[in-house]
């Protein structure tokens, strides 16, 4: 009876981290929400007390779409998401903050288990970020460019190379007549993102912001649920 015990307990050990850690292949295509809290406050003193602008908020909800591919465990992928943040306003102006990134992305499978899959992410690509002002009756910041109207939008924007790091979790419940996991899948996305911090602005996209410029780089955490369609194959 002790052999029998002994045998079986060396059976799931080599079994289940077959079920746990074996390969897995597959695509998926998918659309995001999320939310992603960036760090203005040196954005909101560059603007100055003095123009009693309203405190721009960092909060941003996001949204996107995706996909990648999985072959013996190793994820790779593309995102494309865009932010913005709420809408702050008083007598003095309107600000809005927004961001936008295109991110190529690579990871690796680590757990995996009835269509349920873990993976550590990295990612690279290019974003921007934004601020627009209108509405502050000519009472702008003395380093952007005079508007030709109080009524003109005027946008502070910063353009360069993006990094991530984060998470990934996804459930493919479903199965097909070949035994996969297929259809719909649900996931989920956490991480922190980071663009390296510069002095170089855009006002209104072609005027550079030359005189007194903050050093800033859009970066937080951020977290997106992910809904799509796709494919997983055990090896």
């Amino acid at each position: 009876m002790k052999t029998l015990t002994s045998v079986c307990l060396l059976l799931g050990l080599f079994i289940q981290p077959q079920r746990v850690f074996g390969q897995v292949a597959g695509s998926n295509i998918y659309l995001s929400v999320g939310y992603n809290p960036v760090g203005v406050g040196p954005l909101n003193t560059w603007f100055g007390d003095a123009l009693k602008y309203p405190k721009l908020q960092g909060g941003m909800l996001t949204g996107g779409l995706g996909v990648q591919g999985i072959s013996n465990n190793w994820v790779i992928g593309v995102d494309l998401d865009a932010g913005l943040s709420p809408l702050a306003a008083n007598s003095a102006a309107k600000l809005r903050a927004y961001r936008g990134a295109a991110t190529l992305k690579l990871g690796y499978v680590v757990l995996q288990r009835n269509g349920l899959i873990l993976y550590p992410l990295v990612g690279a690509g290019y974003g921007a970020f934004a601020t627009r002002i209108w509405d502050s009756d000519k009472r702008y910041p003395t380093f952007v460019p005079a508007p030709k109207d109080a009524n003109e939008n005027v946008v502070l924007s910063q353009q360069g190379l993006i990094g991530q790091v984060g998470l990934g979790l996804d459930l493919y419940p479903g199965i097909n007549s070949r035994g996969n996991r297929a259809g719909f899948i649900l996931g989920l996305r956490a991480g922190y993102s980071f663009m390296p911090t510069s002095e170089n602005w855009k006002a209104n996209y072609d005027a550079s912001v030359t005189s007194g410029a903050l050093r800033f780089g859009a970066g937080g955490p951020f977290v997106k649920l992910i809904l799509g369609g796709g494919v997983l194959r055990r090896r």
